[in-house]
């Protein structure tokens, strides 16, 4: 038995071409995503957390993350378009930090905080979501099964990555523990594994995306208009859930617990507490793309 563990490379594909094996193409949809991030020490006390583990805030152009990292440390990590040359700016530890400082959710655990010296601002282009062909698809390979990243990426601003590898590989241990002989039986019962735990947060990361990158360039160009609200999204109900607290609840899960959206969504309580909740045109608090471009010195 063969488990591919090797990530986002997805090796198993090359694998199999080297011998002649064609598993299908794999499902692709683009994030259109770039991430700074970089490491901050706080001298005072720690601010709020808003998502869980972590405080965030994902506006009408741009999102940020940050997570406590121990001894006084934590890392943020800001997403904007590719596109958004403007804000390449951000490579610099100084421009990243004015942009941290006006972001709600964040802005608190910058009172007192600084740069980690070693820690660079990393920048990265992220991976498109993927789901892979070798994992899902309708010929399985008898003796390989792929896991985590290996089998299926989503969009890394939701971060789902780790919780949805984990859960699968012991998914997959308690399936080669009842069926332990890497035939056809094995294979297919590993396909339909994988397509139970990712197909719906490949499908709900596709929607999102989409989504935030339309609400994200209409903000970008001026005179593109801003898109409709689109229901079914994590934006539509998450900007929602920011004014009640049955609704937050019902996100938390989604974000920090692995259940799917349509799921909490399909709760009678929750979709009554959803239809009642007005919400604002923007973000709230969000500075508008001129403020946030004001705040870093650019004109």
């Amino acid at each position: 038995l063969v488990v591919d563990a090797t990530g986002g490379r997805a090796q198993a594909r090359r694998w199999l071409a080297a011998v002649g094996v064609d598993v299908g193409q794999d499902e692709t949809s683009p994030t259109e995503l770039r991430v700074y991030s970089q490491h901050y020490r706080h001298r005072g006390p720690a601010g709020p957390l808003n998502r869980g583990n972590a405080a965030g805030f994902i506006g009408d152009h741009y999102g940020a993350v940050l997570h406590p990292t121990g001894r006084d440390t934590f890392s943020v990590a800001v997403g904007v378009l590719p596109e958004d040359h403007a804000l390449a700016v951000l490579r610099r530890p100084d421009a990243l930090t004015r942009v941290l400082r006006v972001t709600p959710g964040i802005d608190a655990w910058f009172r007192v905080a600084e740069p980690v010296a070693e820690s660079p601002v990393r920048a990265i282009t992220c991976p498109p979501n993927a789901l892979r062909a070798a994992a899902v698809g309708p010929r399985p390979v008898p003796g390989l099964i792929p896991v985590g990243d290996a089998a299926c990426v989503t969009d890394p601003l939701y971060g789902r990555g780790m919780s949805l590898a984990l859960t699968h590989a012991f998914a997959v241990a308690d399936l080669v523990t009842r069926h332990c002989a890497p035939d056809p039986a094995q294979a297919h019962a590993a396909r339909r594994l994988a397509r139970e735990l990712f197909l719906p947060w490949y499908r709900q990361a596709v929607v999102d995306g989409a989504d935030r990158v339309a609400h994200w360039r209409a903000a970008l160009h001026p005179g593109r208009p801003a898109p409709a609200e689109r229901a079914g999204t994590l934006r539509a109900v998450g900007r929602a859930a920011a004014h009640d607290a049955v609704l937050w609840r019902g996100v938390m899960r989604v974000l920090m617990g692995l259940r799917e959206l349509a799921e909490v969504c399909a709760d009678d309580q929750f979709a009554r507490r959803l239809a009642a909740t007005a919400v604002p045109d923007r973000p709230a608090g969000g500075p508008t793309r001129a403020d946030l471009l004001a705040a870093i010195g650019i004109d």
